[in-house]
Order: C-alpha cells, then structure tokens, then sequence
C-alpha cells in the first residue's frame, strides 16, 4: 500500500476528538479514523472485558504506545531513537488496521501525537498532513478541572525545556497548568506546520464540528473530500454529563485566571496564538 497517506491531529484533549473520528468515518471516502488509539476492542464481555482491557493496557497497548510515560520522559530528555521506536510500532498497527478495512488514509485523532510523538512520525514518514483541532481555552481547561484529570498523566510540566512556552509552574493553580497546555499545544502545531514533513494543514474548531459547510471547507485544505449531503448525528460523545461529571460552565473567577494567566506569556510566543487575537473570555458571562 504505497498511497497511503497519514494525517496526524495536534489537540489538547477534551476538544472534540471522538465527535471527529466519528464524522470522518462516515463521511469522507477511503478514511480509518482512530479515537486515540491504540482502541482495545476486547474479545470478553462483562467482567471478564475488564480484566482483559488491562492486561492488554498493561502489557500490549501501553502507556508508551499512546505517548504517556516513557515517551513524556523521552521528548524531555530529547531521545529521539526511542521516540522514533514507538511510532514505528504505531506506524505497523495502523497500516494493519488499514489493511484489515480496506482504507488507505490512516487519520489519528489523539492528543498524543503533539506530546512528542510527532518526532518519530516525521523522522519515519516523508509526507504527513496535520488538524489543529482547538476548543475555547476556558471551555476546555474547565473540563479538564471538572473530571480531576492527573495532569502529569499527559503532560510535562511547564518548567520543561523541551517546551516552547517554559514557565515557573510552582504556584500554578490546576486551571493554569491546564492554560498553558492549551498554549503549548496550539504553539507546537505553529512549530510543526512548517516541518518538512508537513505536507499541508488545517486547523478546525470544536465548536463547529456540527457545521457540515465549514467541516467540508476545512477537510479540503488537507486533500479530504466529506461527502455532500452526508447528515451524520453528530452529537458529542464522552461528555463530562454523559460521564457523570459536572457541566462545563465558566464563571468570573475563571476568566480572572485566564486573564492573569496571560500576562504571563511572552510577547512574542503570544503573537503566535492567532486564535486569541480576537477571544474575548467575558462572551460566557453573557
């Protein structure tokens, strides 16, 4: 399968990732959509399910093959060998999984990929394309809040030299972690879309995914052709309601942190992060 193309999505998470698959899967020709893989379909029911989906986290589908753990520690430390070894492996499993569906364009929508994955991919890979899938940085740090998200789970800390936006995270509140990886991330898709290795980009915003026009205008940027007429129920999947968490709602607090949060970013980092020149945080109090 020489043709086929790979296109990777840099996102902070909590940004709409399923609600895309589900959308590209049904609605662009010749496209295997991946939810974060590697996706655990277990052979077992019930109790038996649980069992199994750990086992297989634990000792097939680990930390590292998602971009948690040790390949955290490895963009820190900067080894790209061992980087370069997991995308590998995650390069066969989704020429498999393309080879299993007949597709021929292979689309991870996952939060890992940005966290240094996208080292290995574009060491191995001579053409990629790139989603920045971005939600309203109030709305998306909330949800991470809401659900009590281990922060170090996904992310280095800011301190971190490997980082472009390095700040002193000693005293930082969980909502200004949570900031500054929504900085990071739209700053690194800034970095990435001028890598050799890109071949073109796109970014997309969560809270338009349900507008068919606009997803069709922004998928053809990347050589995709949603199919006119396509009405896929697109309903948003793995909400913090649907998951028995709080809502996300926003409050004046919230936007005080936001506002203080910003300060702290350098003038030149901050003219990168195009989508905040027109934000205006006070439009969730209304």
């Amino acid at each position: 399968m020489n043709n086929i193309r790979y296109i990777f999505t840099v996102t902070t998470g909590r940004s709409g990732q399923e609600t895309l698959a589900n959308l590209l899967n049904h609605c662009v020709d010749d496209v295997h959509a991946s939810f974060e893989a590697p996706v655990i379909n277990t052979i077992f029911k019930g109790r038996l399910a649980n069992f199994e989906h750990k086992i297989r986290r634990r000792c097939f589908e680990t930390h590292d093959l998602l971009g948690r753990g040790k390949v955290l520690k490895a963009y820190s430390d900067n080894n790209v060998s061992f980087i370069n070894a997991i995308a590998s492996k995650r390069i066969k499993t989704a020429n498999n999984e393309l080879s299993d569906k007949g597709k021929y364009i292979y689309v991870d929508v996952s939060k890992y990929f940005a966290r240094g994955l996208y080292v290995g991919f574009c060491n191995i890979l001579p053409q990629t394309s790139i989603i920045n899938l971005v939600r309203d940085p109030l709305m998306n740090i909330k949800s991470f809040v809401n659900r009590k998200k281990n922060f170090l789970l996904d992310n280095n800390l800011p301190d971190d030299s490997s980082n472009i936006l390095q700040l002193d995270s000693s005293n930082m509140q969980k909502e200004e972690l949570y900031l500054w990886a929504w900085c990071e991330m739209y700053l690194r898709f800034q970095h990435m879309k001028n890598k050799k290795c890109v071949k073109n980009h796109v970014e997309i915003l969560t809270e338009k995914l349900n507008d068919h026009d606009y997803l069709a205008k922004s998928l053809k940027l990347i050589d995709l052709r949603y199919r006119p007429g396509c009405q896929v129920k697109t309903a948003c999947y793995n909400t913090n309601l649907n998951s028995g968490h709080p809502s996300t709602f926003i409050t004046l607090k919230d936007i005080d942190i936001f506002y203080k949060f910003i300060e702290k970013v350098p003038l030149d980092l901050r003219k990168k992060i195009v989508y905040l020149d027109n934000y205006n945080p006070e439009v969730h109090m209304l």
